[in-house]
């Protein structure tokens, strides 16, 4: 999340990623899992990272929407 190149394809990625704030990325995806049964995906191209994809809720004005 730290890499340039990577933040350029991010719109949503602000700030800089430390060990903490990866950290706390990857409990909040994993609590969407937990919580929804489901979320966000990794996707692979002859076994390399290629992006992501998938869904997760999201509150917007106290209501909860897929997104």
């Amino acid at each position: 999340m730290s890499d340039p190149r990577v933040a350029k394809h991010v719109p949503l990625l602000t700030g800089k990623w430390d060990r903490k704030r990866h950290a706390e990325f990857v409990s909040a995806e994993e609590e969407c899992w937990r919580r929804d049964g489901r979320g966000h995906w990794a996707i692979l191209h002859d076994g390399a990272y290629a992006g992501w994809s998938g869904s997760r809720k999201k509150a917007t004005n106290g209501i909860s929407d897929w997104c």
